[in-house]
């Protein structure tokens, strides 16, 4: 990672084969992996849309973990609308090859919709 780079995980409809991946294919974004997250928390799903909530501990969170630039933050920020509806928080994730570093994932705290008890939202 270079200094000064971004890392954000990405869990639902960023994702690739998602709906919003196309704001993560620039030549300033590098995928860097599959991830899972270090600390369980809940995933909803609603109309389409993930969240994930701190507020109860499920199941690990499994996701992509992408290196982006400030450009590209703001984007995500905009479409999450952060920090008014999603809110970006660091958190630990561990890499498939069980290497692990700090990333930033979107969070929701509306409790409301189904729970995806495997914290792996399908795109």
């Amino acid at each position: 990672m270079n200094s000064g780079s971004i890392l954000v995980f990405v869990y639902g409809t960023l994702k690739r084969g998602g709906r919003y991946h196309y704001l993560l294919q620039n030549e300033k974004v590098r995928f860097r992996g599959k991830a899972v997250t270090r600390e369980k928390f809940i995933m909803y799903e609603r109309d389409g849309i993930p969240y994930v909530s701190r507020k109860r501990s499920l199941s690990r969170i499994k996701g992509e973990v992408y290196e982006v630039d400030e450009k590209t933050l703001f984007r995500l920020d905009s479409l999450e609308e952060h920090p008014h509806w999603y809110r970006r928080e660091e958190v630990d994730v561990e890499f498939d090859d069980g290497n692990s570093t700090r990333a930033f994932l979107y969070f929701n705290e509306n409790e409301e919709g189904r729970v995806i008890s495997s914290g792996n939202f399908p795109v």
